[in-house]
């Protein structure tokens, strides 16, 4: 039997990096194969080249647990497929598609009492906002741009959301199955150029935020509504804009959250890795 974790996804590099940290020993499998990124790392091409080599790796050790990280939320067939195999320390595919869809998302966030931009419909009157034209399946801001009036949208692979101005944060949260707590609150940094991102991309995070009373209260809310309601656990983030009537949720990402921001923030991604597990063993 296998003593590591298994981690999988687009880049595990910080992950495996927290888990080192933390003292634990993770084989990773992903698209780069960074040299620092664990003491073993299987490199593919995409998701579907990885599905082999880490479906005999889960097989072959079957206690053994895996976790995945960013991109691999895209792909909840993938999740479903490899849980069949070894434990999920993390949420499975019927949940990722269900915070991953943004009409079933907004509906379940209002229905709490929660803040969601609009997503428009085939009779939205347009005319009045700006919106953003998203992919169903991205990562870190990737493909997202300002939909122009007129151009044709796939239903199947894109959605229009009502842009907002504010202020972008992340928060993130770690979740058994009874319990979820909010770990911090970070500022995002989107489309820096000098750190290689442009558009909406995501380019960094500066954190954790010192939160008032009030905002920490609406942050926790958002965590327990989507722990209660939606069932997720593991660590998890949500994207959010706080403009002048609230605080938006924009995005959820229901797996373990990587930032490149100030050191006592990677040490804290350190502690949640370690915190995530131990929490889910318990299930």
């Amino acid at each position: 039997m296998c003593s590591s974790d298994l981690l999988v996804g687009a880049s595990t590099r910080a992950a495996a990096m927290s888990a080192r940290r933390a003292g634990l020993q993770v084989i990773a499998f992903d698209l780069f194969a960074d040299r620092d990124a664990a003491p073993s790392t299987v490199c593919a091409a995409t998701f579907s080249s990885i599905d082999a080599p880490l479906t005999r790796a889960l097989r072959q050790s079957p206690d053994t647990p895996w976790m995945y990280v960013g991109g691999v939320e895209n792909h909840p067939e993938l999740i479903e497929s490899w849980a069949k195999s070894a434990p999920l320390w993390g949420n499975g595919g019927e949940v990722v598609r269900a915070v991953r869809d943004p009409h079933r998302l907004s509906a379940v966030l209002q229905r709490e009492g929660l803040r969601y931009p609009r997503i428009a419909s085939p009779t939205t009157d347009r005319s009045a906002s700006r919106w953003l034209r998203k992919p169903r399946r991205s990562g870190g801001g990737r493909g997202i741009v300002f939909w122009n009036p007129g151009d044709p949208i796939d239903p199947e692979k894109e959605y229009l959301q009502e842009y907002l101005v504010g202020r972008s944060l992340s928060g993130a949260w770690v979740a058994d199955q009874q319990t979820v707590h909010l770990l911090g609150v970070t500022e995002q940094e989107i489309g820096d150029q000098g750190n290689g991102a442009r558009g909406f991309q995501y380019s960094g995070s500066l954190g954790p935020l010192l939160l008032g009373e009030s905002e920490q209260q609406e942050w926790i809310r958002i965590g327990k509504c989507l722990h209660g309601v939606l069932g997720l656990r593991g660590l998890f983030g949500v994207d959010a804009v706080r403009t002048e009537a609230g605080l938006y949720v924009i995005e959820v990402n229901p797996r373990y959250t990587a930032s490149r921001s100030e050191e006592h923030t990677s040490e804290l991604q350190s502690l949640a890795y370690l915190v995530c597990r131990l929490l889910l063993e318990k299930k």
